[in-house]
């Protein structure tokens, strides 16, 4: 794993769209693995958002696409979620 990620103290959101190439109708298993060794620098009692522990966002209908340009839109689906992430990690 990538020492920078192990070091910052910066919040992490991990997002993966339903509808992009490679992605079966779930979070892909490289999402996980990257949440998990991340999760283990918080010790047994890690919990997602907190420390190092990413934030994992799966956008169902959506894709690498739509993900960016629906911000602004009627379209919540992506935007709600991250402004209440970015709401929690301030």
């Amino acid at each position: 794993m990538i020492l920078g990620f192990q070091t910052t103290r910066a919040a992490i959101l991990l997002a993966r769209a339903e509808l992009d190439p490679g992605v079966d109708g779930s979070i892909l298993p490289s999402d996980i693995a990257i949440h998990d060794e991340l999760c283990k620098l918080e010790g047994p009692k890690a919990q997602d958002g907190v420390g190092h522990c990413p934030t994992m966002l799966y956008l169902k209908g959506q894709s690498h696409m739509s993900e960016v340009f629906s911000i602004g839109s009627a379209d919540k689906s992506v935007s709600g979620p991250i402004l209440e992430w970015i709401k929690k990690v301030q």
